[in-house]
C-alpha cells in the first residue's frame, strides 16, 4: 500500500499560525499549486481534512476522477487555540511571555488554549491508521503540514527536536510506502 500525503497549497491570507480554528479558502495560486503536483498521479481512494485549504482541493480533484474523498476529522491541523489564525506581530503583542515561552521550549510549552503536541500526535496517528485499514492500493491524503511533519517521524524514528529540521512546502508531497507494519518513506516532492 501507498499513502501520498499532500499538503494543501497556497491560501489567501497569511498568519503566524494557520490551524485546526482557521478555515483559510486556497488562493487560485494554491489551487494550481496542487493540481500540478498531481500531474500524472492515479489513486484508488482520496481522504481530506475537513479544513476547506484541503477539502475544497480534494472533492474537485476526487470529482474528476470518479472517486469520493472522504473527510476524515483527525487529519486536520493541530488547534493552536488563542494564537490560532493571527500575525506574529498579534501574538507578540497580546502573548509576549508566552510566545518567549514557546519559541524557547516549543515541545514542552502549549500556546494559550491549544491541542498539545501529544495530543495532536496520538490524532495523526489514528488518522494514519484509520486511511491504511482502507484497504485500497494507492492513497491520495490532503492534509496539512503539521500532519506530514508527524507523519515523517512516525516513519523516520526522528526526535521531535528535528521536527523543524523537516520542511514540507506548500503542495509538498510525502510518499509513505507499507508493507505489513513496515513503513518506508518512499518519496519526497518539495518546489
Amino acid at each position: 500500500m501507498r499513502i501520498d500525503l499532500l499538503r494543501h497549497g497556497e491560501c489567501v491570507d497569511e498568519v503566524f499560525l494557520r490551524g485546526r480554528r482557521t478555515d483559510s479558502p486556497l488562493s487560485k495560486k494554491g489551487m494550481g499549486q496542487m493540481r500540478r503536483r498531481l500531474i500524472k498521479r492515479r489513486y484508488d481512494a482520496v481522504w481530506t481534512s475537513p479544513l476547506l485549504r484541503c477539502r475544497e482541493f480534494a472533492e474537485t480533484w476526487a470529482d474528476a476522477h470518479n472517486l469520493t474523498a472522504r473527510v476524515l476529522d483527525d487529519l486536520a491541523e493541530r488547534d493552536w487555540g488563542l494564537w490560532d489564525g493571527l500575525t506574529l506581530e498579534a501574538v507578540q503583542r497580546q502573548w509576549p511571555a508566552e510566545l518567549e515561552a514557546y519559541l524557547a521550549n516549543p515541545f514542552g510549552v502549549t500556546p494559550p488554549e491549544a491541542e498539545p503536541l501529544e495530543d495532536f500526535r496520538a490524532r495523526v496517528v489514528r488518522a494514519l491508521r484509520t486511511v491504511a485499514l482502507g484497504g485500497e492500493d494507492r492513497v491520495l491524503v490532503v492534509t496539512h503540514g503539521g500532519v506530514i511533519k508527524l507523519a515523517a517521524q512516525q516513519v523516520l524514528g526522528f526526535p521531535n527536536r528535528k521536527l523543524f529540521n523537516f520542511g514540507i512546502e506548500y503542495a509538498g508531497l510525502m510518499g509513505v510506502e507499507l508493507i505489513g507494519d513496515f513503513m518506508r518513506l518512499e518519496q519526497l516532492e518539495n518546489d
